[in-house]
């Protein structure tokens, strides 16, 4: 990969880490309701447990609360390694 490469996928990274956090943040409000049915997955018959929900959308808030600092550290350690800084 050259800088060029390098700087494509960091911006494809960035444009995920958008994309990850607004669904990790709509899981979030979502598991946080309360309302009839939505703990009722469609087409199956199951229930699920709010609390485990809960615990997902969670992680799932603090990884894409992370999940930029992480890319843009990568980006760091691959310029530094070959020597693009």
């Amino acid at each position: 990969m050259d800088s060029a490469g390098l700087t494509i996928l960091l911006r494809e990274l960035a444009a995920d880490c958008e994309v990850a956090r607004d669904a990790a943040h709509k899981a979030g409000q979502r598991a946080r309701m309360d309302s009839p049915g939505h703990l009722e997955a469609c087409a199956y018959e199951l229930t699920l447990r709010a609390d485990r929900l809960a615990e997902l959308a969670r992680l799932a808030e603090q990884l894409s609360a992370d999940l930029p600092q992480w890319c843009a550290d990568f980006g760091q350690k691959v310029r530094a390694e070959q020597g693009w800084d």
